[in-house]
Parts: C-alpha cells; sequence; structure tokens
C-alpha cells in the first residue's frame, strides 16, 4: 500500500510539473495565434463549424453555459450543436452538465448524465474515457450498447465486412497517461488540479477492480467458447472419420461380392 502511495506521489509530481510548464509557455505565446476556424470565424456564429488545433496548441471552448470542451493538440471538431460534436482526430475534453453526443465514422460516445469525459480519434479506432460520467457506446451497424462506468475506457474500431463496428473490452484507464494528458490541457490553479486527481484517483481504484472481474469473466466466457468450439470440432471430425469408414467397408464388399 505504501508503495501505491509513493507512486501516485511521485505521478502527481510529475503531472503538476508538466502543468507549470504549459502556464509559463502560454503566458509567452503571441496572442495572434488562435485556433484554425472553417468558416473563417465560425466560432462566433451558431451552426457548424469545424475547429482544430495546431501541434503544441490547446484550446478551451465555450459552447454554452453548461458545456466546455477542451480540445488537445492537433486535434480537429466539428460542433454540429451545443449538445454534440464530430471528432475527427485527436482529443476532446467533454465537461457537460448535460447530456451530450461524440459522432465518429465508428459509433457514437454518450452521456447522459452530468460529468467529464474524454474521446480519442486515431484512423483504427475511437476511446472513450469515463473519468467522471457513465458513457454509452454505440457501435455503428449495430443495436449493442456499451456501458462504460466511471474510471474505465472502452474502444470502438474498424467496420468489418458486416458493416459493423469492431468492439473492446471495458479497462481500467491508464492512470500515468491520462494524467499527464490532463495537465497538458487543464486550465486552472495548480491545487485545484490536485484536488480532481486526488478524486479521480479514488474512483479509478474502484474501476480497477471492477475491470479485473469484469475481464475474468469475458476470458472464462472465451475459454468456455473456446471448449465448446473444439468439442463440436472433434465431433465433426469423428463424423468424417466414421463415413470414411462405411465408405470403405461398402466398397470393399462390394468388390469381393463380385469376386
Amino acid at each position: 500500500m505504501r508503495s501505491i502511495r509513493i507512486a501516485f506521489q511521485v505521478l502527481l509530481f510529475l503531472a503538476t510539473f508538466v502543468l507549470e510548464v504549459r502556464v509559463r509557455a502560454e503566458t509567452h505565446e503571441s496572442p495572434t495565434l488562435i485556433v484554425q476556424q472553417e468558416p473563417l470565424n465560425c466560432l462566433k456564429a451558431e451552426g457548424a463549424c469545424a475547429i482544430r488545433t495546431r501541434e503544441g496548441q490547446t484550446f478551451e471552448l465555450q459552447l454554452d453555459s453548461k458545456t466546455t470542451l477542451v480540445l488537445d493538440h492537433s486535434s480537429s471538431v466539428i460542433r454540429v450543436s451545443n449538445h454534440e460534436i464530430r471528432l475527427l482526430s485527436g482529443s476532446v475534453w467533454v465537461k457537460a452538465q448535460d447530456a451530450f453526443q461524440v459522432h465518429s465514422e465508428f459509433g457514437d460516445v454518450v452521456s447522459k448524465e452530468p460529468g467529464e469525459f474524454w474521446v480519442t480519434r486515431t484512423k483504427e479506432r475511437v476511446t472513450a474515457k469515463a473519468t467522471e460520467a457513465q458513457l454509452e457506446l454505440r457501435p455503428r451497424g449495430s443495436k449493442e450498447v456499451l456501458v462504460v462506468d466511471p474510471g474505465l475506457q472502452n474502444t470502438i474500431g474498424s467496420i468489418g465486412l458486416d458493416g459493423k463496428a469492431e468492439t473492446g473490452i471495458p479497462l481500467a484507464i491508464s492512470f500515468k497517461d491520462h494524467l499527464l494528458q490532463w495537465a497538458r490541457v487543464f486550465r486552472g490553479p495548480k491545487d485545484t488540479f490536485e484536488k480532481q486527481v486526488q478524486s479521480f484517483h479514488e474512483r479509478w481504484t474502484s474501476a480497477v477492480q471492477e475491470s479485473a472481474v469484469i475481464n475474468k469473466g469475458v476470458y472464462d466466457r472465451m475459454v468456455c467458447s473456446a471448449d465448446e468450439e473444439k468439442a463440436l470440432e472433434d465431433a465433426r471430425e469423428a463424423k468424417v472419420r466414421a463415413q470414411r469408414e462405411a465408405d470403405r467397408k461398402f466398397f470393399r464388399s462390394r468388390v469381393f461380392d463380385g469376386l
């Protein structure tokens, strides 16, 4: 237990260091460096608006009084409305007091309750991290709904020949990776960040235990399924062998009967 506390303190120290370095860098950044928008200045108007951050740039977007988006560097989104976006690339941190949706070609990430969550898009998949709010993943081409509880993450990926998106299994969020990314985009006092990290760490600890139970169940089902498949294959092979033996006996009997 003591080693776990020490590891947590080390990670928190690294994260706050990243936070302080970013804050110092932003104080020297030119105010003319603004986020890319298409159409030009579309953030000032209602309706669809494409937003893109550059390498090394993060951006906080207030959609309305209840919803804030924080884009990580090299991220692109389309604001569809104040309650939904389409994630084209990169990562977005959603802080919403109402229901919110993040669309992608692989499917949708839906939050029906107040809270925070993160979504990352690569060429191969979308990863949703439920840091505070419970999420629903709705894979493209399927009626299946994957529930992601706070502290866990899951994925939806490439589209198969059947038109359905591949799905992952619930896993505990990688604490170290998430903490460093969080520090990179966080805006606010250091002590506020530390308090929020402490709160998340408690949810994450419970999620680690839940993930172990879930994945054991998945593993057990996979083993049972594999055993059943092997038994069926053995039965099919036995049937083929029996049929071949019967055919040989029939052929031999015809040959000897003809002598």
